[in-house]
C-alpha cells in the first residue's frame, strides 16, 4: 500500500497543503477546528512523519545519547528516569534516547564517545558521573557536537552537579550538633583500579570530608576509611565488620557511597545487636525513597536527583538548539534529610 502524503491528507481535509504541515509539526497557528479535523484524518490514514527525512533537513540525527557507568544504580535510574519524562512532557526525542553503560571501565569509555561522534551522527551526549578524557572533549567541541557532564565537571565543557562539598559538609554539621567525635567514613576507591576510571564525585566528596573534619575541629585518620568499589548492601556490611572490629570503634560514619551501601550497614548493625544511632549513628547519601521506610529510617543527604534528571535533559537541549554556553557550570545545591539513624 502507497505511504500517505501531505498533500493526500491536504485534498481529503481540503485545505492547503501548509496547513496541514503546520498541523504536523505541532504549530499553533492553525484553526482549532480544522487542527481537529486534519489529526482525524491524519489517524485514519496512519500518517507518520519521515523523520530521517526531517532531520537531514534540521542537520540532525534526533538521537541522543545517555552514558553512566551503570543503569541499576538507584541513583542513575531516578536520573535517567526524570530525564526521559521531560523528553515526553516537551515532546522532544521522546524516542531518541540511546542508553549506554561503560562499566567504570576508561577504555570503553573512550572507544565509545569516540564511536558516538564519528560513527553514530548522534546529536547531543550526556555523560553521568564519569571523567571525559581532554583529546575527546576537545574532539566534540571542534565538530560542533554538543557534550554535558553531569556529576562531573571539565573548565572548557557544558556542566551540571550537585555541590559535593556542600553535601559532606551537611553531615559533619550534623555528627558535630549530636556530639559525635569519631567519624568514620565509606566511600568509593579515591585511586581506582588500573583500566578503571577516576570518580570526581569520590574524589570531591573525600577532600570535603577532611576539609570539613579540619574545619570543624574534628580528628581525620585514614584509619577511619572504609573504600569500595560496587557500592551495595554486601560493601555496607563489610564496612560495618570493619568498623565493628576496631579496637577504638566509631560512634559515627559517614556513607558518601550511598544509601544502598548504608543499608547494608545498617542491616550488618541489627544482626550484631549494635543500637543505632546510640552505639554508632550513620548517615547515607541520595536520599532514595527506600531510605525513609527502614526499620530505623536513615538521615542521608538528599540530593535533587529529579530536578537534576530535568534540568540534564534541558541543558543538553539548549546546547543542541545553541541557546546556551558551551562551557556553562550549573550547581545545586542538596539537603539534608533527618531522620532516625543520625
Amino acid at each position: 500500500m502507497k505511504k500517505p502524503t501531505l498533500k493526500d491528507i491536504a485534498r481529503k481535509a481540503r485545505t492547503a497543503i501548509s496547513t496541514v504541515s503546520l498541523v504536523v509539526n505541532n504549530q499553533k497557528r492553525v484553526d482549532p477546528k480544522t487542527r481537529a479535523r486534519i489529526k482525524k484524518i491524519i489517524e485514519e490514514l496512519n500518517y507518520y512523519p519521515d523523520e530521517n527525512a526531517k532531520m537531514l533537513v534540521k542537520g540532525r540525527s534526533n538521537e541522543i545519547a545517555f552514558i553512566s557507568t551503570a543503569h541499576a544504580s538507584p541513583f542513575v535510574a531516578k536520573i535517567l528516569d526524570s530525564f526521559e519524562q521531560r523528553a515526553r512532557t516537551l515532546g522532544k526525542y521522546p524516542f531518541g534516547i540511546r542508553t549506554f553503560s561503560t562499566f567504570s571501565r576508561a577504555d570503553y569509555t573512550r572507544d565509545l564517545l569516540r564511536m558516538l561522534l564519528y560513527g553514530k551522527n548522534i546529536d547531543g551526549v550526556l555523560l553521568l558521573t564519569q571523567p571525559v578524557p581532554r583529546d575527546i572533549e576537545l574532539e566534540y567541541q571542534r565538530r560542533g557536537v554538543p557534550l554535558l557532564l553531569v556529576e562531573n565537571d571539565s573548565r572548557g565543557a557544558l556542566s551540571l552537579k550537585v555541590d559535593n562539598w556542600a553535601g559532606v559538609e551537611l553531615a559533619v554539621q550534623r555528627f558535630k550538633a549530636t556530639r559525635k567525635k569519631r567519624i568514620g567514613l565509606i566511600i568509593g576507591w579515591v585511586k581506582p583500579l588500573e583500566g578503571e576510571l577516576q570518580s570526581p564525585t569520590v574524589v570531591e566528596r573525600y577532600q570535603a570530608f577532611k576539609a570539613s573534619m579540619k574545619t570543624h575541629g574534628l580528628p581525620f585518620d585514614e584509619d577511619y576509611v572504609f573504600h569500595v568499589r560496587f557500592h551495595d548492601q554486601k560493601e555496607g556490611h563489610d564496612a560495618f565488620d570493619y568498623f565493628n572490629g576496631m579496637k577504638v570503634k566509631p560512634d559515627a560514619v559517614f556513607c558518601a557511597a550511598g544509601d544502598i551501601t548504608a543499608m547494608g550497614f545498617l542491616e550488618a548493625a541489627a544482626m550484631a545487636h549494635v543500637r543505632i544511632p546510640e552505639d554508632i549513628a550513620i548517615i547515607g547519601y541520595d536520599d532514595i525513597p527506600t531510605a525513609a521506610l527502614l526499620a530505623i529510617p536513615l538521615t542521608t543527604i538528599r540530593q535533587p536527583v529529579d530536578r537534576l534528571g530535568e534540568m540534564a535533559f534541558d541543558t543538553l537541549l539548549a546546547a543542541i538548539e545553541g541557546r546556551v554556553e558551551k562551557n556553562k557550570k550549573i550547581l545545586l545545591k542538596p539537603d539534608i534529610s533527618i531522620r532516625k539513624s543520625g
